[in-house]
């Protein structure tokens, strides 16, 4: 199961439709020592949660790498992650329609995943 689990994250796979997605997004260990077993590479990963000022998630934020042309989107529960990321620093783009966009610079150490929470805030003239 988790060759398979391995095999279908490193093929990049999303699912079929983006409510497959949604519903079966698969997330790596939170355990350090079992992502390293999983993953054993020089590669990183970020991963956490998409919230609004008012702390709900959001859903359907896209996550975006521009340097190595990497992204995800986030579930129902603001949960997102982007696997196999080379080392080294990057800005990941964080954009959502009625939302202002955020850019943050992340530094990603060998087998190591990365925390990126993030609030983000309504753009102004846009509905709550």
């Amino acid at each position: 199961m988790l060759v398979a689990l391995k095999r279908r994250i490193q093929n990049g796979w999303l699912g079929v439709t983006m409510g497959a997605y949604l519903a079966a997004v698969p997330f790596l260990p939170q355990d350090p020592q079992l992502f390293a077993q999983l993953f054993p590479s020089d590669n990183g990963a970020i991963y956490d949660k998409v919230e609004n000022n008012n702390g709900k998630p959001l859903a359907l934020t896209s996550i975006y790498i521009p340097e190595i042309d990497m992204r995800s989107i986030s579930d129902s529960r603001g949960r997102f992650q982007i696997a196999d990321i080379p080392s080294g620093e990057y800005e990941v783009v964080f954009s959502r329609v009625g939302y202002l966009p955020e850019v943050h610079r992340i530094k990603i150490e060998p087998n190591t995943r990365l925390a990126v929470p993030l609030i983000m805030r309504r753009a102004h003239g846009t509905r709550a």
